[in-house]
């Protein structure tokens, strides 16, 4: 018997990973997330794709506008279409997620051990052994 899984489910624990991590950050920030979205619609190999995000990210087009053009809006379509057919499998991108914050923690926690690490309040003097450097000795 194969177990049916529930797709909001799946993405509760996608959003709930994600801000976990320095990306809940960009999930909190719509203006943020725009950009990247904009900028990344504009780095795109598809040259319709790349025509798009140009006019968003410069600001010479809204969303509903691009929507306006039927050959845009249908590329906005298809492409959804075929994300939602052949998209990343969520647990996958959870899993990810996940291993991503894990290691954030790990760095923040090593980051904390050598900021606490034993602080020097005096200055180094030279111990008895040690020449101490004189005008003969530059």
């Amino acid at each position: 018997m194969t177990q049916e899984r529930n797709p909001s489910t799946t993405l509760d624990q996608l959003l709930d990973a994600a801000a976990r991590t320095s990306y809940g950050e960009l999930l909190h920030d719509e203006q943020r997330r725009r950009h990247e979205l904009f900028r990344m619609m504009a780095d795109s190999r598809d040259p319709m794709l790349r025509e798009m995000g140009e006019q968003l990210r410069d600001g010479l087009a809204r969303p509903r506008d691009l929507l306006s053009v039927p050959g845009y809006a249908e590329a906005l379509r298809s492409g959804c279409q075929r994300l939602g057919e052949n998209g990343p499998d969520l647990d996958e991108v959870v899993a990810e997620i996940d291993e991503i914050g894990r290691r954030e923690q790990e760095e923040e926690r090593e980051r904390a051990r050598r900021d606490d690490g034993p602080e020097r309040t005096e200055p180094y003097r030279p111990g008895p052994a040690e020449p101490r450097p004189g005008p003969d000795r530059w």
